[in-house]
């Protein structure tokens, strides 16, 4: 088959500034598309997004249902193809899916629900094996959370619940400055930063659990946290986390409450894992750049 051109766009305010950075089981299955086709990168929100016509045989666009640049793309020419990062469809989502030749999901439940519309989907994500793989290292945290600070991935409880032997990391939204503000309170060390992957690398290895007290999302970190072999605490409040969680096993399900949260954690600490196999099995990035590559090539 031809080399193709393809656009990616990442309608996104910091997005060029994340990039060099971004090192997740998305980038490095990108990367291995790039091995087989010439990927442009492009970058940025909705006010700087330029897509020259006549130059892409295929545009790949991660977004949002609410982002502005979908309608740029509808009446273009182009195999089009949707990576949907979640967050619930609504019925105007499901018309926007119909309008793509292909929609990625994460999850089972957004499947189904998008198969309903005709569109073809495809389910697939991945975490970068290459780069996060257990090593002997001290722990110095007893739980570690990756996420941005906000109400959707609810800091405060994590904080309440382990105090000073936890770490947190991530940017922080508009909305998020609460939950900084209960991780300091509670001692937890906390770091403000969009961290690139070697050193998120390093600081999953020196911490014992990963507690992902979540109300959405976090699927990529949970399967960086047991492609590590490392135990992890799941809420049970988001359906696609619970069924991948269970689905690999090596975590604990738990309600959205302090309570629940540190009786797991304090068990799950010195526990022993081996799930590393199955992600790299199941959820590693050449499985995923296959997916991607089925739709680009229409196959």
């Amino acid at each position: 088959m031809k080399r193709l051109k393809i656009g990616f766009i990442w309608e996104l305010a910091n997005a060029k500034e994340i990039f060099p950075h971004w090192q997740d089981g998305y980038r490095a299955a990108m990367d291995l598309v790039a091995k087989k086709h010439d990927v442009d990168w492009i970058l940025g929100p909705y006010e700087e997004l330029k897509v020259p016509q006549n130059k892409y045989d295929v545009l790949m666009y991660w977004g949002s249902p609410t982002d502005r640049y979908h309608q740029n793309l509808l009446s273009r020419p182009e195999r089009k193809l949707w990576l949907y990062p979640g967050g619930g469809l609504s019925p105007e989502s499901l018309e926007l899916a119909k309008q793509y030749n292909v929609v990625y999901t994460e999850d089972v439940s957004y499947e189904e629900q998008l198969k309903t519309t005709g569109v073809r989907v495809i389910r697939g994500t991945a975490t970068n094996t290459k780069l996060y793989k257990p090593e002997q290292r001290e722990k110095q945290y007893g739980a570690f959370f990756p996420a941005t600070f906000s109400p959707w991935k609810r800091q405060d409880l994590f904080a309440q619940a382990v105090g000073s032997e936890g770490l947190c990391v991530g940017t922080i939204q508009p909305d998020g400055a609460d939950y900084v503000r209960a991780c300091i309170e509670n001692d937890v060390d906390t770091i403000i930063a969009y961290l690139p992957g070697e050193l998120l690398a390093v600081l999953y290895n020196m911490s014992s659990v990963v507690i992902l007290p979540i109300v959405h999302g976090s699927q990529r970190t949970l399967l960086e946290a047991l492609g590590m072999n490392i135990p992890v605490v799941v809420s049970d409040h988001f359906k696609p986390l619970v069924d991948m969680a269970q689905e690999i096993g090596g975590t604990r399900i738990v309600g959205l409450n302090v309570e629940e949260i540190r009786e797991a954690y304090l068990k799950s600490k010195g526990k022993k894992l081996n799930t590393r196999p199955y992600v790299i099995g199941h959820y590693g990035e050449k499985q995923f750049a296959e997916k991607l590559l089925r739709g680009i090539e229409d196959r």
